[in-house]
């Protein structure tokens, strides 16, 4: 285990621990509820990934194939986060069906185009369902400043994670796609490359941070 991987693990600790405070302090809505789900499975999961004491001969031999499937996962939990909080019936309308249409896409591209036992990632599912996400994190925004002015936006604690999300999953695409390249080039190519990855993880981290900042600036969770 890493010190980088100690790092990020304290951070996705954090993450799961200030969604239980701001439910408790705002009360348990389904937003709340699904955030802290997803934080939880994330933690989970990449505490089995990180400490051999969680792992046994099944988890070693398909680990890789456990990571895509665990980010498949995150993002379908991302998307449901964000019908449950956006407001317009047309909205929420519409993430579910998109909803709907990533699970059966993903369901094609990994049995069909890009097998979960294949060496590169599921990487037309995760951009499909990234954009989602973003499109859905876009809809959160127009709602809160056509319903909230520019300082109470501030104030607001969905706001902050999900600026923090949107600034991940932008970076998050072109790395994985570029990652998804390289497999099976030259290992000069494969290094060059490790700048943009190491980037995509800081900024992996500050999303998670994203998660203090907003408890200490937010007055509600409307």
């Amino acid at each position: 285990m890493t010190f980088f991987s100690i790092i990020e693990h304290s951070f996705f600790l954090l993450a799961f621990s200030i969604s239980v405070y701001i439910a408790c302090r705002e009360g348990l809505s389904k937003a709340n509820g699904i955030l802290i789900f997803t934080t939880f499975f994330i933690l989970g999961f990449h505490s089995v990934m990180y400490f051999p004491a969680f792992q046994n001969d099944w988890i070693k031999e398909y680990a890789h194939q456990l990571v895509k499937v665990e980010m498949l996962i995150e993002i379908a939990l991302y998307i449901a986060l964000y019908i449950a909080l956006l407001r317009r019936r047309s909205f929420r309308l519409f993430l579910a069906f998109y909803f709907i249409l990533y699970v059966i896409f993903s369901f094609l591209v990994v049995t069909k185009i890009q097998p979960i036992d294949d060496l590169k990632y599921p990487i037309y599912s995760f951009v499909f369902g990234s954009f989602g996400v973003l499109i859905a994190i876009l809809l959160f925004f127009y709602e809160k400043l056509k319903a909230d002015n520019a300082e109470n936006i501030f104030a607001n604690f969905w706001f902050w994670i999900s600026a923090g999300l949107f600034i991940f999953l932008a970076t998050e695409i072109p790395v994985l796609s570029i990652t998804n390249c390289l497999f099976g080039t030259d290992d000069d190519m494969i290094s060059r490359a490790q700048i943009a990855i190491d980037v995509k993880q800081i900024i992996s981290l500050f999303y998670y941070f994203t998660f203090l900042i907003g408890a200490l600036c937010s007055r509600t969770t409307t």
